[in-house]
């Protein structure tokens, strides 16, 4: 199957135990948000940005709310 563009990889494990491991990778834009952690070339995300303060937003970012909630 041919691979498809995109910006996010994610994967997961549980092992027999039940200890789970949840790993994405993403920085959203094509650079990220454009800052890099010094000495170490930790390029940040910046998926916040499609979350908003606005109490008006569908995507408002808010404590102790998920979307399944609202």
């Amino acid at each position: 199957m041919p691979s498809h563009g995109g910006d996010t990889v994610w994967l997961g494990v549980i092992d027999g135990q039940g200890r789970a491991v949840s790993l994405i990778q993403s920085i959203y834009w094509e650079f990220g948000s454009g800052v890099v952690l010094a000495n170490t070339g930790v390029l940040w995300q910046n998926r916040g940005v499609s979350f908003s303060l606005s109490e008006n937003a569908l995507n408002v970012l808010r404590p102790g709310e998920s979307r399944s909630t609202r």
